[in-house]
């Protein structure tokens, strides 16, 4: 996936890395590490092409090209990301046989990552949200920390959308606002 107005992208996460570092508890990145075998590749189901939908296991699944597999160089982080702060990095996506949007678990829900269990072990259960792509990781991220018991906010100038057109990303910011999740911007935090 592309990076939005890089650098001008790279160096609003740079400055929020930086910010949780010096008034936060923990730095977590989510870190999609794909198989090479994974089922939502196109490459993976012959005859259907890329963006085609297809049910993976009781779940619609749009395929992607191959990304972020693993031992790869476009498995890695961008290399303009200041890591140096990153506490914990969540590998997601790991299980060939499901799609993973969300840091916290397999779109089936039968898997979890280690975020939840990170998290408690750090007694974190206050989370802020930024990063690619509002309409993939972003919501089902948050959605699903919103289901886990944390009070969540999102940091919505730092969540672009990939897929969805304009005009249902301001739908996707209700039905978030709707389940009790806090819309904030990155100035707000600048400020504090």
């Amino acid at each position: 996936m592309n990076v939005p107005k890089e650098p001008d992208y790279m160096n609003k996460i740079n400055q929020l890395i930086r910010l949780i570092s010096k008034k936060f508890d923990v730095l977590v990145l989510s870190q999609d590490y794909h198989t090479p075998q994974h089922h939502a590749f196109a490459s993976n189901n012959p005859g259907k092409k890329l963006d085609e939908k297809i049910d993976l296991h009781n779940h619609r699944q749009f395929l992607w090209p191959d990304h972020c597999v693993q031992n790869t160089p476009g498995a890695g982080f961008h290399p303009a990301l200041d890591i140096q702060y990153v506490n914990f990095v969540v590998k997601k996506g790991l299980n060939p046989m499901y799609d993973s949007a969300s840091a916290f678990f397999d779109k089936s829900r039968g898997e979890k990552t280690q975020l939840h269990d990170y998290l408690q072990f750090k007694k974190i259960n206050e989370i802020m949200i930024a990063g690619l792509a509002l309409d993939l990781g972003i919501t089902q991220t948050a959605l699903d920390a919103k289901e886990l018991g944390y009070s969540v906010e999102v940091i919505q100038d730092l969540c672009p959308s990939y897929r969805i057109p304009k005009d249902k990303v301001k739908e996707r910011w209700f039905i978030l606002q709707t389940e009790g999740i806090k819309l904030i911007q990155l100035s707000d935090l600048l400020v504090g």
